[in-house]
């Protein structure tokens, strides 16, 4: 052999090999400073990677943990349970076992959406979302809080604050408010219709909510 060693030499060096061998890529050396092990995040005889969304925070093993439903890594070859993340789109449960839709969504087949315009939800990992009522809307999609749902325009708060109707100086008619004609006038809200002026009067514009 190169080293001018005859066959039983040259088993006793392979053997009892002095100093600490050369590991390849994601390997480390053992401590006895005689064979290479698996950094963690990486597995099997060939230290393969960890795939994405799963993990190994032991050295020298065979097999990943899968991060559990609904969670992923960032990439491959991850090492801590901490590396994973919930999927975009959700967040952890108040539990801290899983992932879910957050606030302002619902989930339908795994898949979390906004509350459409005029909905909301205020709780996490929900099939569904709320109406705001009645003459009521958001300004936009995926409203988390009740607090968001405001009036359509043209409309305020009733007295018992439950709904939206038409104010003072108009009156309802189907779903519409509708301003008060000059020489009339309302002045209590949710009415079907306006109002006279006293004989002799008139309003000078239309929505006169006094006489």
């Amino acid at each position: 052999n190169k080293f001018g060693l005859n066959a039983d030499e040259q088993v006793f060096s392979d053997t009892f090999r002095i100093g600490p061998i050369c590991c390849q890529q994601n390997e480390v050396t053992a401590e006895d400073q005689q064979s290479c092990l698996c950094i963690p995040g990486h597995v099997g005889d060939d230290c393969r990677a960890c795939p994405k969304g799963q993990y190994q925070p032991e050295r020298n093993q065979k097999v990943c943990f899968d991060c559990g439903p609904g969670r992923t890594t960032n990439a491959s070859g991850s090492s801590n349970e901490t590396d994973c993340k919930c999927e975009e789109g959700k967040v952890l449960s108040d539990t801290g076992t899983g992932c879910v839709c957050p606030e302002g969504s619902y989930e339908a087949d795994t898949i979390c959406s906004l509350c459409a315009q005029g909905q909301f939800q205020d709780a996490k990992d929900r099939d569904s979302c709320i109406g705001c009522g009645p003459g009521r809307t958001t300004n936009a999609s995926g409203s988390s809080n009740e607090t968001d749902c405001k009036c359509e325009e043209g409309k305020v708060l009733s007295d018992t604050g439950t709904s939206c109707v038409c104010p003072a100086g108009t009156s309802k008619l189907d779903s519409q408010c509708l301003l008060c004609a000059p020489g009339q006038y309302q002045d209590k809200r949710e009415q079907t219709g306006c109002e006279p002026c006293p004989q002799g009067s008139k309003s000078a514009s239309a929505g006169a909510v006094t006489r």
